[in-house]
């Protein structure tokens, strides 16, 4: 990446094991799709239940991920009964893995684009 990763951290306090886990993701994507220029994650509790048995938070995860070229932007807000089971870690996991399927899909579809270009341009050239 031509950029540092940015990681933001709103409504809650700052993880360094978070921020670690985050960076290790970042570097992952940065191994599948080397056309990543820049990443900005951010980490927000968007509502604290207080009430019930399963009190706790919900996380809202957003990357933002510029790719030679594009923007691409995905993102994960718990639902009630996800935030049951799950803490901050695995909604940055689930997100990442949208990430990285969102990354491939991109490249795939640039792929195809660069391989039917070659192939009119063969067509054209009477081969």
């Amino acid at each position: 990446m031509q950029k540092p990763v940015e990681i933001h951290f709103n409504n809650m306090d700052h993880s360094p094991a978070l921020e670690d886990q985050i960076r290790q993701d970042v570097d992952q994507l940065t191994r599948a799709c080397p056309q990543l220029l820049s990443c900005r994650v951010f980490v927000e509790t968007i509502h604290r239940r207080k009430e019930g048995p399963s009190s706790g938070d919900l996380f809202e995860v957003r990357i933002e991920m510029h790719v030679t070229g594009q923007d691409l932007v995905v993102h994960h807000t718990q639902t009630d009964q996800e935030a049951h089971h799950e803490d901050a870690h695995q909604a940055v996991t689930k997100t990442f893995r949208k990430a990285e399927k969102r990354l491939r899909a991109f490249l795939d579809k640039r792929k195809d684009r660069h391989l039917r270009g070659e192939k009119h341009a063969r067509i054209q050239a009477g081969e």
